[in-house]
């Protein structure tokens, strides 16, 4: 998720980028997307909000509403692989409340394997997956190097700090995109395992690799 992180506001003890985070930057990504993407609001409790697009429903909080809503259209350029998805699994590690579970399966993915820790996260994205009858195997636990047993076609990881386990293998052949939250991890991830480098925003210490196969 390439806008700015809530944790690093606090960290940083920056209360406009706070507020900006939490009520300036959500309102506009949304307001955004109702006007161009023909988006309705069904319910808006200030911290959660329902919205339907056609036959889709969604139920997510202010902020992942704001990623999915600001970043789709950088999702569509960067985090696909070469081949289409028709009849594809894929393993989203980071679902959040289901926005990118929705975005992959929306580009035709048959299946999506849901890896989210967050328990509130969890509660939303399995509402959303009954919801809208979505082919969803959920993962309840952060990312381990075992779920990369499971079959799949394509990996999306956006775990802030989990990529580095990758580093205990030594191959990974896995049509992947991958966020990674560290300079040096990325390095090493590129070097190791053949990987590029596609997008960068060292102001969010962020990167984007992929791997094509």
């Amino acid at each position: 998720m390439i806008f700015p992180k809530i944790r690093l506001a606090k960290k940083k003890r920056l209360p406009a980028l706070w507020v900006f985070n939490n009520m300036v930057y959500p309102h506009q990504a949304l307001i955004f997307m109702w006007k161009t993407k023909a988006w309705k609001v069904l319910e808006d409790d200030g911290k959660m909000i329902k919205v339907q697009s056609r036959d889709v429903r969604l139920k997510l909080t202010y902020y992942y509403a704001a990623v999915m809503f600001h970043e789709w259209e950088y999702w569509e350029k960067l985090y696909l692989p070469l081949f289409p998805l028709q009849g594809k699994i894929v393993m989203d590690v980071g679902s959040g409340c289901g926005e990118t579970v929705f975005f992959y399966l929306k580009q035709g993915a048959e299946k999506v394997i849901a890896v989210e820790p967050n328990p509130t996260a969890i509660s939303f994205l399995k509402e959303n997956c009954i919801m809208n009858r979505w082919n969803v195997e959920i993962i309840h636990k952060a990312f381990s190097l075992d779920l990369l047993k499971l079959p799949f076609d394509f990996i999306k990881m956006d775990c802030e700090g989990c990529e580095e386990k990758l580093l205990q293998l030594q191959s990974f052949d896995f049509p992947c995109v991958i966020e990674v939250h560290s300079t040096s991890i990325m390095e090493s991830i590129v070097r190791k395992f053949g990987m590029k480098l596609i997008s960068r925003h060292p102001e969010n210490d962020l990167y984007l690799i992929r791997k094509d196969i």
